[in-house]
């Protein structure tokens, strides 16, 4: 009796079916409730670095403004003053923020941005089914999105993983809109306004980057002709504007804010790029790193990420789907793909390789003589710091070249199979050569701080991994059933997931939800208590400089300390006020009077301190103490004599330290004409009331006189006396002045906002276009 006939090769279709969007959401929460199982339950949350001194102060005063019924336009408690919503972080208009401004925030903030991760995959996989026709290689292509290295070590920060999260659904409707049109201009302009309102230039920009990019490659395969190109030009440009007005609430007070920060054309440097050995990183993540004392890795002068691993599997098999794409012609794939329509062309592949490698040179900084040409022929680049940054295009574009191989591989006919073995091997085998010479080099020639030890542990871990996973992909396209096709296939997703879940020893660690709790006893024992609008605290610059380079093995231990000191935005937890504060943006002319404040690292300019209501400053002694200040001023005074100087006289005179803000006020030149208060006048203030967005006072002075508020002038701030405007100075350079007649007046000063409010007019009419063609393409196809 003759052995049964082996089962044909091809084709995958019944095992394609199982990979489904549902089916791919599902196993992708799996898999990050077993990476962090506390968080998801509720009993750990994240702690480490700006998770704990930044996004979760953050979210905490946008929870608590729109409590008390507040659109948080302005941050009282920080900088003297600041513009909150105008920040690029805050969410203060992202829709899903409702959620943990809802729910219990220490477990709410960390489920958001689980979910979140689930939305990328889910979006990734989506693109690359549409790319590739597979759903196994969109499903490989959702997992290293969401896994990664650098989309992991953004979870300190909900803002990135929010705005990462939208962008493979921008690019899929960006693309259905410029190729399609209709209902799909108004599924884009939706997404894309999802993504701007979070806020982040530095996700924003590539995801526009790469979308650009691609319609620019599609005008190029219709060889730019006219009634087709006019359409897509057409197409993409409504979807644009549609963004820019949808999102308009957000982006306008954005870039007045930016227009009026520190951040001009020089304001970029060079620091945190990575080193010139940084591409090794991909291939051993532990390479030329040394351990903080929370056991985490870092790169040598490079802080910002932790990691930008993204698998070797995936550089090789983005090394595959380039190869594919230039030697197949229009198509990458057949087989699978050509059911589905492939859109992965030539020249897509072509835009994709060209900008993961832009990428990665930019992301070298001053290393290569490429960033700092673009910034000189670029100057607007020069506000953007931290050219590591740049490696969030290489990671957005990888999964999806990734994806392309591997559909390839998957889709190849019977007579190319043992040729694509033969790709996968040498191309492996050039990945496994190149972890070998690097922890030889690392074992060889350390750098100090390094440790070889880790460094040969993590090369054998990955090089393992490497040769399992290849060994599987290899497998499959030996296999001559369909059982042994699936079980490869399958081995392959799982070591995928596990190179990139386990590439490093610790990257997000997590604590007791306790220590996050709000309004410690420790700060909030403070008397007379700096609250917002009555009174600040000071970290001293030494106090500063050793909260930021000292750190204990405990990341738990280490932020409730800085939470004693009051360090970063640790102050809004306790809803308190102090001098500082730790943003991206910060009013400029703010920024140029800090230097005034202080006469060295351990002394304060205490008539300084006086004016800006300093109730409490680092002891000198003891860097958890604070000292009392019993000579602050309130924050709203009178009666002071103006003298009319330029901004350099200005900061000077400030910084003596015989600088008497009760007798004296600095104006600038324009003021002298409109204000007729010459003299000191006797006058009170009576009567006060704060809010974070108006302050009210009852002024009597004998003469014409001055009132002085000691916070941060900015424009769209209104003075208004007995219920008239009057003009609002910048004084003492940087804070707030006006002038009231003789007599009691009702004084108030409130923020107005013309650019939110024109935005949010912008907006509801975009909102109402986009249901409009939602609604018109809906009667249409029932028509049809």
């Amino acid at each position: 009796m003759s052995a049964p006939a082996p089962e044909p090769a091809r084709p995958l279709r019944e095992f394609e079916a199982h990979f489904t969007l549902a089916r791919f959401v599902v196993v992708t929460a799996v898999l990050l409730f077993l990476l962090f199982p506390g968080l998801c339950l509720g009993t750990r949350t994240f702690v480490f670095r700006d998770y704990g001194l930044y996004s979760f102060p953050i979210a905490h005063h946008l929870r608590e403004s729109l409590h008390a019924g507040e659109i948080p336009l302005w941050n009282p408690a920080s900088n003297c003053g600041i513009p909150f919503l105008a920040e690029w972080s805050t969410m203060a208009l992202y829709p899903p923020a409702m959620f943990f401004v809802v729910l219990p925030l220490t477990w709410a903030l960390g489920m958001f941005m689980m979910l979140h991760l689930v939305w990328a995959g889910a979006g990734m996989f989506v693109l690359g089914r549409r790319w590739t026709g597979s759903g196994i290689a969109a499903a490989f292509a959702g997992l290293v999105f969401t896994f990664n290295g650098l989309t992991t070590n953004c979870l300190m920060w909900p803002y990135y993983v929010a705005a990462l999260s939208w962008t493979p659904w921008v690019l899929l409707t960006v693309e259905r809109a410029w190729r399609e049109g209709g209902r799909h201009i108004a599924f884009a302009s939706l997404a894309g306004a999802m993504q701007m309102v979070v806020g982040i230039p530095e996700v924003i920009a590539p995801t526009w980057l790469i979308a650009g990019s691609l319609a620019l490659a599609d005008l190029q395969r219709s060889k730019f002709q006219f009634q087709s190109s006019k359409l897509l030009l057409l197409r993409f440009a409504s979807v644009v504007l549609l963004v820019t007005a949808l999102a308009a609430p957000q982006l306008f007070p954005f870039l007045d804010f930016i227009s009026h920060s520190q951040r001009t054309t020089d304001y970029a440097t060079s620091d945190w790029s990575l080193p010139a050995t940084g591409w090794a990183n991909l291939l051993v993540p532990l390479f030329r790193c040394y351990e903080s004392p929370s056991g985490v890795f870092f790169q040598v002068n490079q802080g910002i990420t932790s990691s930008y691993y993204v698998g070797i599997l995936t550089l090789v098999l983005a090394v595959a789907g380039i190869r594919a794409g230039f030697g197949a012609g229009s198509a990458v794939s057949s087989g699978l793909a050509h059911e589905t329509e492939s859109q992965a062309s030539r020249s897509h592949i072509l835009v994709l390789a060209a900008l993961a490698i832009a990428g990665l040179v930019l992301a070298l900084g001053d290393h290569t003589p490429v960033y700092p040409m673009l910034r000189k022929l670029f100057p607007a680049l020069g506000v953007m710091r931290y050219p590591v940054k740049f490696m969030f295009l290489t990671m957005m574009v990888l999964p999806w070249l990734a994806a392309v191989g591997l559909g390839a591989v998957l889709a190849a006919p019977r007579e190319t199979l043992a040729r694509a073995g033969r790709v996968v091997i040498f191309l492996g085998a050039t990945g496994l050569l190149g972890i070998i010479a690097i922890v030889c080099l690392s074992h060889f020639s350390p750098i100090e701080g390094e440790v070889p030890e880790a460094v040969l542990r993590n090369g054998l871990a990955r090089g393992t991994l490497l040769v399992l996973a290849a060994a599987l992909l290899v497998g499959f396209l030996r296999a001559i059933t369909r059982d042994r096709q699936r079980v490869c296939l399958l081995g392959f997703l799982l070591f995928t997931w596990t190179d990139l879940a386990t590439h490093l020893p610790l990257q997000n660690p997590t604590a007791e939800p306790a220590v996050l709790q709000p309004r410690i006893p420790l700060v909030q024992a403070l008397t007379p208590a700096p609250k917002p609008g009555h009174g600040r605290a000071m970290l001293t610059p030494a106090a500063f400089m050793e909260f930021h380079q000292k750190g204990l093995a405990d990341p738990a231990k280490t932020l409730l300390l800085q939470r004693v000191g009051m360090y970063d935005n640790c102050n809004l937890l306790e809803g308190l006020a102090k001098v500082d504060g730790f943003f991206s943006l910060h009013i400029g002319w703010e920024r140029a009077v800090q230097p005034a404040i202080f006469l060295s690292t351990n002394r304060i300019n205490q008539a300084m301190a006086d004016f800006l209501g300093v109730t409490h400053v680092t002891s000198p002694t003891n860097i958890f103490q604070w000292d009392t200040r019993p000579t602050a001023l309130p924050l709203m005074t009178a009666g002071q004599r103006p003298l009319f100087a330029n901004w350099a006289v200005t900061v000077n005179g400030m910084a003596a330290t015989n600088f008497d803000s009760r007798e004296i006020v600095f104006l600038p030149p324009e003021a002298h004409r409109a204000v007729t208060a010459t003299n000191r006048a006797r006058a009170t203030v009576a009567n006060y009331q704060f809010r974070a967005h108006r302050i009210e006072a009852d002024v009597t002075a004998d003469l014409p006189a001055l009132v002085v508020i000691a916070q941060t002038w900015y424009h769209p701030w209104r003075a208004y006396v007995n219920d008239k405007p009057t003009p609002l100075w910048r004084a003492n350079h940087a804070y707030q002045a006006f002038e009231v007649p003789a007599g009691t007046s009702r004084v108030r000063v409130v923020y107005e906002d013309r650019a939110f409010r024109l935005g949010v007019v912008l907006a509801a009419a975009a909102l109402v276009g986009c249901v409009a063609v939602l609604v018109a393409s809906r009667l249409r196809r029932n028509d049809e």
